[in-house]
């Protein structure tokens, strides 16, 4: 199985686990999916991290008996909710997630990075574009631009209805785009891609 089959659905956790208005509220589902969600301002002194999760149990036991997101308080709105749905796909998905320990406050803990601070990391990627179908649902997406999604430009009014930057909804439709691409060049080729 390759790692896009175990990649959580993010579409399918929004309509399995939310009540399906915009905007999502990651901090619920969350709490829903049994993590807890904490804002800790330590993270401050940590140029780039933005937030981490914390497998409750595993130094102890091995295995993790719960999870626990730890924002930076001092975050945009917008970004400590793609900080909240990155934790949610690292949580659905902890095959994909490698757990290092990490100087954290005055104390060592066992964490994953959430955001920035590997940026180049493939789980990394993974979790950001489930953050991003999540917070921006495909079909309310299709729903609010109609048969314009593909073609749409991205605008400040949009983004404010998802609670979402600009610079990430402009991300989303990209995603979009590539994506309904990739569909369209499928239906025309002979060929599997």
């Amino acid at each position: 199985m390759s790692n896009k089959d175990k990649t959580p659905n993010a579409l399918e956790i929004f309509e399995k686990f939310t009540d399906k208005s915009i905007p999502v509220e990651p901090v619920s589902l969350a709490w829903r999916l049994g993590a807890e969600v904490f804002a800790n301002l330590e993270l401050n002194k940590y140029d780039g991290l933005e937030g981490y999760l914390r497998p409750l149990g595993a130094q102890t036991t091995g295995k993790a008996t719960g999870y626990r997101i730890i924002i930076n308080p001092a975050l945009p709105d917008e970004q400590k909710r793609m900080v909240v749905a990155c934790g949610i796909c690292n949580i659905l998905y902890p095959e994909g997630m490698k757990f290092s320990f990490q100087n954290v406050g005055s104390k060592t803990a066992y964490v994953q990075s959430i955001e920035n601070l590997h940026p180049r990391r493939a789980e990394e990627h993974m979790a950001r574009t489930f953050a991003l179908k999540l917070l921006v649902p495909e079909t309310v997406l299709e729903e609010k631009l109609g048969t314009k999604a593909k073609n749409m430009k991205p605008s400040e009014e949009m983004a404010a209805y998802f609670k979402v930057s600009f610079e990430d909804f402009q991300e989303r439709i990209n995603i979009y785009r590539e994506e309904h691409d990739m569909e369209d060049l499928r239906k025309k080729s002979p060929f599997e891609l």
